[in-house]
């Protein structure tokens, strides 16, 4: 299923306000954040899950703390990979190392 919706996974500092300059513009935003509150604080809708994020979007915005939250995030249990379709756009704006980019581009590529 996919909706006009921009997924947005970590609503902390940064990704918290992207998520609500988005849904003060009139965009609608599904967010996820292991700290749940951060979401709704944000104006956004809660999901279940990264991989939930996913499914019902078709651009996924990152704003996560480092590379290692990144690959759980994207590749591990309940992470994006598992629900990801061709065509559809992943903007990591987390502070990550390029190296891991690279590597989960490789593996989202495939």
């Amino acid at each position: 299923m996919t909706s006009t919706a921009i997924g947005l996974v970590g609503l902390g500092n940064m990704g918290g306000r992207i998520a609500r300059v988005l849904v003060d513009s009139g965009q609608p935003v599904l967010g996820y954040d292991l700290t749940a509150d951060r979401v709704r604080a944000a104006g956004a809708e809660p999901a279940a899950s990264p991989a939930a994020v996913a499914a019902a979007t078709d651009l996924v915005l990152l704003s996560l703390p480092d590379s290692t939250v990144v690959e759980q995030v994207v590749l591990g249990g309940g992470g994006l990979i598992e629900e990801l379709r061709a065509g559809q756009v992943v903007v990591d704006l987390s502070t990550a190392s390029p190296e891991s980019t690279r590597r989960i581009s490789a593996r989202l590529s495939d």
